[in-house]
């Protein structure tokens, strides 16, 4: 029983300084809440005296904001404005290369042409020449194949006349034989 005895005075010792601490702890707590709540009440002044919607600090922050935000903006406008010029640049130098390219194409395409109806006109004139070349090779076969008959008929005449001459000195021979 002696140690349920001490055990119980301790218990009740440890009971009373529980208490203590748990009292301690109670306005602790009521001072800190007391403090809190002195200081939601100071920051609400605060705030309702800083901030008050017209008051100058939050024009000064919604101008410095605004300004920042125009700053961004104009910096993005200018970026954009560059890359346009520089894209509106390249543009037009493919736009003058195209043209360029369609000017030398057409300049080529002219030459052919011009070459192709000169080449045409030129096979016309060597058609032509060729034609008027046959039909002279054929005159000149004709009047050759009339000259080689008039040759062979000339000569005919000349063998017939040179056999009537050598004929005709025969017969001159062999009548003047007989007369002598």
């Amino acid at each position: 029983t002696s140690k349920l005895s001490a055990r119980l005075v301790e218990l009740a010792s440890d009971y009373q300084d529980a208490i203590a601490r748990a009292e301690r702890a109670e306005r602790k707590l009521d001072e800190v809440q007391s403090l809190l709540n002195k200081r939601e009440l100071e920051y609400k002044e605060l705030l309702t005296k800083r901030y008050a919607v017209d008051s100058p600090e939050v024009a000064q922050l919604i101008s410095a904001r605004i300004d920042t935000v125009e700053a961004r903006h104009e910096q993005t406008v200018k970026s954009l404005n560059e890359k346009l010029e520089e894209s509106s640049v390249r543009f037009h130098a493919l736009e003058e290369e195209f043209r360029l390219a369609l000017r030398i194409e057409a300049e080529r395409y002219g030459e052919l042409y011009n070459t192709a109806e000169g080449l045409k006109i030129k096979l016309g004139n060597a058609d032509s020449l060729i034609k008027e070349l046959e039909r002279r090779e054929e005159s000149a076969r004709h009047l050759v194949a009339e000259l080689t008959t008039a040759i062979k008929e000339q000569k005919a005449k000349s063998t017939n006349q040179q056999k009537s001459f050598l004929l005709m000195q025969h017969n001159q021979k062999v009548s003047y034989s007989c007369r002598h």
